[in-house]
């Protein structure tokens, strides 16, 4: 059985690149993905844009947590789903 992998993207006003991240990362042949999208209330509007990505998880934050804290919020969610294994980006 493949092992389940999350990979875990935090983001903070980067909307730009975290698209451009997410496509490369979905584009995987790596069959047995989950990917968590965290943002640190960036309030740059990427809730609208991640929506479009329906095989994605999207956590806003509220506030911005800091790197370890909002990697610790994906980390958890990913878990919590049953990862094998957590890939940070």
């Amino acid at each position: 059985m493949t092992k389940l992998v999350g990979v875990v993207i935090l983001n903070y006003r980067l909307k730009v690149q975290l698209i451009e991240c997410l496509k490369s990362v979905l584009k995987s042949d790596y069959q047995n993905l989950l990917v968590v999208v965290v943002d640190n209330n960036s309030g740059d509007g990427i809730e609208s844009d991640i929506k479009a990505y329906e095989e994605v998880i999207f956590i806003q934050s509220g506030k911005n947590l800091g790197y370890s804290g909002g990697n610790n919020l994906g980390i958890r969610k990913a878990l919590s789903k049953g990862c094998d294994y957590v890939f940070v980006l």
